[in-house]
């Protein structure tokens, strides 16, 4: 018994499932925490402040955390964008 074939209702962007645009999204992600970080008037940054032991310690850890995996997101950029056609 064959399963019937189901018809998107929108036409699907398959290029957002591309491995170079999932390293751009988490890329401006990352990027726009990094930017809330230095915000002292994000609800982040606000939320770090409010952290019950040692807030600066949170916001630097946190800093460090996203930052390296900003790099990361990065390098994978790099490396789908410049992987041979077809390969």
């Amino acid at each position: 018994m064959s399963k019937p074939h189901l018809k998107p209702l929108k036409p699907v962007d398959h290029v957002t499932f591309e491995p170079v645009m999932l390293a751009v999204s988490k890329a401006r992600a990352l990027a726009w925490t990094l930017e809330k970080l230095g915000d002292p008037e994000s609800a982040l940054s606000m939320y770090l402040d409010d952290h019950p032991r040692r807030p600066e310690e949170a916001r630097e850890w946190l800093r460090g955390v996203v930052a390296e995996a900003l790099q990361g997101s990065l390098a994978d950029l790099e490396r789908e964008y410049r992987r041979p056609k077809g390969a």
